[in-house]
């Protein structure tokens, strides 16, 4: 164990990993019934919309309270803050879209995220 600890590049963890028995599992095709195979986010993605939700649903909660406590139901404006945002993050999702000019994510590859550090193992 103590081998595959101190691994820092793939060809360390090749060499520790070699004696191992090959499990190559067939993947599975899609099922008939789904045309298009569920797209998973990347983890920042996942974290954006999880922000827009939860800071989407506290505003949606103030404004509740806020028409609750006065007996009327007032301006709407929680549509200010989720309707702009969830529409950057759906481009920005839709068109792969991470951050600066030119940086966008590689399908089945790594992100264009700047320089991976001397102990990334992909």
């Amino acid at each position: 164990m103590a081998r595959v600890y101190r691994v820092v590049t793939q060809d360390d963890a090749g060499a520790v990993l070699a004696d191992l028995p090959s499990t190559l599992v067939p993947t599975p095709s899609p099922p008939a019934g789904k045309p298009f195979p569920r797209l998973r986010l990347p983890l920042h993605q996942r974290i954006e919309w999880g922000a827009w939700a939860t800071v989407g649903s506290i505003n949606l909660v103030v404004w509740a309270l806020v028409s609750l406590g006065t007996a009327s139901s007032i301006y709407f404006w929680p549509i200010r803050v989720v309707v702009p945002w969830g529409i950057v993050l759906a481009v920005r999702t839709a068109l792969g879209v991470e951050g600066g000019p030119g940086r966008r994510s590689v399908p089945g590859g790594r992100e264009n995220n700047g320089p991976a550090g001397p102990t990334c193992l992909q």
